[in-house]
């Protein structure tokens, strides 16, 4: 700023002297040096306790041996079955495979006690849907998001569901009250081994269905239980 005599007692107007501000041109900054861009923050992942994995195999061990009971005491198809095997799928996807095998293993004892006047429902979730559970387990990286990995998954399901018939069939007259195979075999008429591949072929379809409809289910379920 630059000194001047300013006399108090002149008529000519006092020119006003402000500092100036540096004009700034679009696009340049004030700031000499770049400041580095913010980096998006992400979101963590929240991790599973020991409690909170106890909490979720516990209610899913509970809603399967609830399925028990119902099919047991109730006129209820195999739908109360299918779901008890998601919930062994959802454990073992959800908190890993020793509270997976924890959740089979308690829901089986206490099926055992509730399902005590009805074995046999307890012997078709033994020898079919813990099975398919454990063998989900194993499968996990075969989806059906290829062509490849897809027909691996069906020829594998193909086979455990042609196995799973002739378990259930070789257990006769202990599951005949719940599935009663040879009865169905001999009222499709015929050959008896034409009736046992036409029964093999619709379980074997049945399978196929159900696994890719589970494989939707656990993953959008196991996404929703994340966020709570």
């Amino acid at each position: 700023m630059e000194n001047r005599n300013i006399d108090p007692f002149s008529d000519e107007p006092i020119e006003e002297v402000s500092e100036k501000e540096p004009e700034i041109k679009q696009g340049e900054s004030l700031e000499t040096e770049d400041l580095p861009p913010a980096k998006p923050i992400k979101k963590k992942k929240r991790k599973n306790t020991p409690a909170r994995n106890v909490a979720i195999t516990g209610t899913l061990t509970a809603i399967s041996v609830v399925m028990m009971a119902l099919t047991c005491y109730l006129p209820l198809t195999i739908a109360p079955l299918v779901v008890i095997s998601l919930c062994y799928n959802l454990a073992f996807e959800k908190c890993g495979v020793p509270y997976g095998v924890m959740g089979i293993l308690a829901s089986v004892g206490v099926g055992f006690l509730v399902c005590a006047a009805n074995v046999e429902i307890l012997l078709i979730v033994t020898v079919v849907f813990v099975p398919y559970s454990l063998l989900s387990l194993l499968m996990r990286k075969l989806d059906y998001s290829t062509m490849k990995k897809a027909i691996v998954r069906i020829v594998i399901v193909t086979a455990f569901g042609a196995l799973e018939v002739l378990f259930v069939y070789l257990l006769g007259a202990l599951v005949a009250g719940y599935i009663d195979l040879s009865g169905i075999i001999g009222k499709i008429g015929g050959e008896f081994a034409l009736g046992y591949v036409i029964i093999t072929l619709i379980s074997i379809i049945i399978f196929v269905c159900v696994d890719l409809l589970f494989m939707r289910l656990v993953k959008q379920i196991a996404k929703s239980l994340s966020k709570i």
